[in-house]
């Protein structure tokens, strides 16, 4: 019998998944995607956690990050990117956090007398081609993420553009631009 095929690697139904993290024997994954389903079973990464309200905010201009906890990279593409770098961001950014577990992130926060995962700090850095950094949508990047406080997102020239090799008219394309975005993402705890 292969791994593959014995019932504790698959997964029955979301109350299995549940189960599974309340018992701490799976984390609690920070995008709120299981293996590239979410809880309810399809959609998009975000689709479960806004329709529960949640969603990062902006932090207060004056906060900083005193320690890091937590850092990771992301990379995007949008093989039509004829409107710009946002789609190539957000693929981008989910890319940085779907994949990653923060389990103790609530222990952390309330040591350190804060209320939880909610207070954590989140710093972007975004790249992406030097032609389209004051197009990206920092709004979106905000949104991007299911919870904590947005320090400023830095937006630089870094990215990469290519020709794809095709304009497909019906999605928009005027040419053959695609774009690659690159994120740092920062997870930390707010200086007191």
């Amino acid at each position: 019998m292969s791994l593959v095929s014995q019932p504790f690697l698959r997964w029955s139904s979301s109350s299995s998944r549940d189960f599974l993290v309340r018992r701490g024997w799976l984390p609690l994954a920070f995008g709120v995607r299981f293996f590239g389903a979410t809880s309810s079973g399809g959609g998009s990464a975000g689709e479960d956690w806004k329709a529960a309200g949640l969603g990062a905010r902006w932090a207060e201009p004056t906060t900083t990050m005193s320690d890091i906890v937590f850092v990771q990279t992301g990379f995007g593409c949008d093989q039509h990117g004829t409107s710009g770098a946002n789609k190539a961001v957000a693929r981008a950014c989910r890319d940085a956090i779907m994949f990653n577990a923060l389990p103790y992130m609530e222990n952390i926060m309330r040591d350190n007398g804060l209320a939880g995962r909610e207070d954590m700090l989140i710093n972007v850095r975004v790249g992406v081609p030097s032609d389209l950094v004051n197009s990206v949508d920092v709004e979106a990047v905000r949104s991007s993420f299911p919870y904590g406080q947005m320090l400023p997102v830095e937006v630089v020239s870094g990215g990469l553009d290519f020709a794809s090799g095709r304009v497909v008219t019906a999605l928009g394309d005027t040419h053959d631009r695609a774009v690659v975005a690159c994120v740092a993402v920062t997870v930390g705890i707010p200086a007191k």
